[in-house]
């Protein structure tokens, strides 16, 4: 049995390291959509909203029912309704950066599924807190990185949650 747990947590282990450096160029979510479909000064920006909020992500305006893929291959966590987010699917990649995909009409992937980047994982839409079709976009990370600590109110939040458009730089439309 020890032999077995050795074998196991070595595995483990091995998957770890593998998938913190496996490098990957992700691609834009919203199949033929270019930078033009977002506003990139929305991430950590919201004019919107009321009381102490930010916005996370990035909003991809786009043609309600066009695919949403999945920006890098992984494995799906989540695949089901979200309060704000409507429809929402969330895929761990790479670097153990989660992809939070949300707003969509439908999803088409479950969690435990394994997916390929640019795999359709479901449609775009407007569920939610949303009043126009468009994706809403997130990159976290529940691996720290201090140095994006800064004096904002929230910034300690900074460490875990990544600007996609950084994240996309060099992406190319996947369609």
């Amino acid at each position: 049995m020890k032999r077995i747990l050795t074998w196991l947590f070595s595995l483990l282990a091995v998957f770890f390291c593998v998938a913190a450096f496996w490098p990957v160029q992700p691609v834009i979510p919203v199949q033929g959509a270019t930078r033009a479909n977002w506003i990139a000064e929305y991430f950590w920006n919201c004019p919107w909203c009321k009381g102490d909020r930010v916005h996370y992500g990035i909003d991809i305006i786009y043609k309600r029912g066009t695919p949403i893929i999945a920006s890098t291959p992984g494995l799906v966590v989540w695949s089901q309704p979200q309060g704000r987010g409507g429809e929402v699917v969330m895929v761990i990649g790479p670097g153990w950066k989660l992809h939070y995909y949300a707003h969509l009409d439908e999803y088409r992937v479950q969690a435990g599924e394994w997916v390929e980047q640019g795999q359709t994982v479901g449609l775009l839409g407007n569920t939610g807190a949303s009043d126009l079709p468009h994706l809403h976009y997130t990159i976290f990370t529940p691996l720290p990185r201090f140095w994006r600590w800064d004096g904002d109110k929230f910034g300690y939040r900074k460490m875990f949650f990544l600007d996609p458009t950084e994240e996309l730089a060099g992406a190319t439309p996947d369609s």
